[in-house]
C-alpha cells in the first residue's frame, strides 16, 4: 500500500508539474503502470471478507438468509478516490505542498508526545488491572498440586 501511495502521489506531482518536458511524457505512463500493476497486486493479495460481526460465514453474496453490504469494486474504489485526493493535493505550489508536510509532521509528532505522556501505562494503572485479572482468573481455578508458583510484580508490571 505504501508502494502504491508513493508510485500515486510521485504520478500526480508528474501530472500536474511534469508535462511540460519530455521527462515527464516518459514517467508519467511509468508511473501510471506501476501504480495500476500495484493495485491489481493488492487486489489478488486481499482475500475477501469471510466474516460480518463476530459470524463466520459467507458475506460474498449479497441476498440470502440476511442480507449484507459489501463495497463494490475494492480495491479499485478506494485507490482511485486516493489517487484524486493526491491529483488536487499536487495542484498546490511546491511551497503549498512543503507546508503541508511539515504541518503533517509536526502534528504526528505533537499526537506521539500527547500519547507517550497521557497513556495509562504511566500511572500504573494497567498493571494493578493485569493483578486483578491475573487473580480472577487464578481464584476460579480449581487447586491441584503443582510445583510452579506465580510471582506477581506490581512494581516492575511483569507477571511469571
Amino acid at each position: 500500500l505504501a508502494w502504491f501511495n508513493l508510485n500515486s502521489f510521485l504520478l500526480s506531482l508528474t501530472l500536474s508539474h511534469g508535462m511540460n518536458s519530455p521527462i515527464g511524457w516518459v514517467f508519467a505512463p511509468l508511473l501510471l503502470f506501476l501504480s495500476l500493476s500495484t493495485v491489481v497486486k493488492i487486489s489478488r493479495n486481499c482475500p475477501p471478507l469471510t466474516t460480518f460481526g463476530n459470524i463466520e460465514e459467507d458475506t460474498t453474496h449479497l441476498y440470502g438468509s440476511r442480507k449484507y453490504f459489501s463495497t463494490p469494486c475494492v480495491p479499485f474504489i478506494p485507490c482511485l478516490g486516493m489517487m484524486t485526493n493526491y491529483f488536487l493535493i499536487s495542484q498546490l505550489s511546491f511551497f503549498g505542498i512543503a507546508l503541508l508536510v511539515a504541518y503533517a509532521i509536526i502534528a504526528a509528532l505533537f499526537y506521539f508526545a500527547y500519547g507517550a505522556r497521557h497513556s495509562i501505562l504511566n500511572d500504573g494503572s494497567l498493571q494493578y488491572a493485569m493483578v486483578e485479572r491475573h487473580e480472577e482468573r487464578h481464584h476460579n481455578e480449581p487447586t491441584h498440586n503443582t510445583t510452579s508458583t506465580t510471582t506477581i510484580s506490581v512494581d516492575e508490571g511483569v507477571l511469571t
